[in-house]
């Protein structure tokens, strides 16, 4: 029986076809190109969110080193991470936001303290686009995640096109050699990758594949059917990779969850509905904020050195 993911993912596929049909990016695999296409961003460069941003460079035999970031295998793992999205739309709910203003958002949020901003790009079933994701990168000097079902690595060219300093992959929608040639892409392209997973057996799928993404985030929302457990996240977290960025996505309407997930080991937090539909979400995000501070001071956060 198809599941709703099934059919955003084939819907997808159609899609990315045909764009690859009819869109000439840029070239980004020279220098030049690379070089162009970071001088469009604020500050001119690509904003690292997971990796710690000092030390070494990541090389890559055919891209220039991105400044400012270490190599992923050294990283310092990061905590108290707020990602809030944008986003107008969900296949669940409908049309959320039918005044949906990205970039006044994202601005707020911003201004509330997140660590960085998610942008639906997906057209069909979110109502996003990738205009959107444009937009909010020309105007907010935070890190920038494309939210979008990937299914093709043209996809991660485009993202980085279009100004997108993360990408996120979902495990269930590619198998591991696509995970590793589209991490391996973004990576040459100086981007970093959040990698979803659904349960256990993914995870373990992760960890004995070898890939190296820069977090690893489990949803709350089971894609299938798109109910939402936060305490599943719990149950997971013995079964991520350690040393991995730890992202808990969707379902996250309350300070108190955000610290049982911090407290379980968590390290990230993706929020998107509960900001965007908040009366203030620039005050919501501020609110959140403080919450993982606190919890950071007094040292809550599980296996964190």
């Amino acid at each position: 029986m198809k599941t709703i993911l099934d059919e955003i993912v084939a819907r997808r596929r159609e899609d990315v076809a045909a764009r690859k049909r009819t869109i000439r990016l840029p070239d980004v695999r020279t220098d030049a190109g690379y070089a162009a296409a970071l001088a469009d961003r604020p500050g001119g460069g690509l904003r690292p969110l997971f990796r710690k941003p000092q030390g070494g460079p990541t090389n890559s035999p055919d891209m220039p080193a991105r400044k400012g970031t270490e190599d992923v295998h050294q990283k310092k793992q990061q905590t108290g991470i707020i990602i809030a999205e944008c986003k107008k739309a969900s296949p669940s709910k409908g049309v959320m936001l039918p005044e949906y203003d990205p970039v006044a958002l994202a601005l707020r949020y911003q201004a509330g303290g997140a660590s960085a901003v998610s942008v639906l790009t997906e057209p069909e079933f979110f109502s996003g686009s990738d205009e959107d994701l444009r937009m909010v990168r020309r105007s907010t000097g935070l890190p920038v995640l494309r939210k979008d079902f990937m299914v093709d690595e043209w996809q991660i060219d485009e993202s980085f096109a279009l100004g997108a300093d993360i990408v996120l992959l979902i495990a269930s929608v590619l198998d591991v050699a696509e995970l590793a040639g589209m991490i391996g892409r973004a990576h040459r392209l100086g981007m970093e990758v959040l990698l979803e997973a659904r349960d256990g057996d993914e995870l373990d799928t992760i960890r004995l594949s070898g890939l190296q993404p820069d977090a690893i985030g489990v949803n709350s929302r089971d894609l299938r059917d798109f109910s939402v457990d936060p305490e599943r996240l719990v149950k997971l977290t013995g079964a991520m990779p350690s040393g991995s960025v730890r992202v808990a996505e969707s379902g996250i309407h309350a300070t108190d969850t955000a610290r049982m997930l911090f407290r379980a080991g968590f390290d990230a937090f993706l929020i998107g509905e509960h900001f965007a539909l908040a009366a203030d979400p620039e005050a919501e995000v501020r609110r959140f904020r403080e919450v993982l501070d606190g919890e950071i001071q007094d040292g809550q956060g599980a296996g964190r050195e």
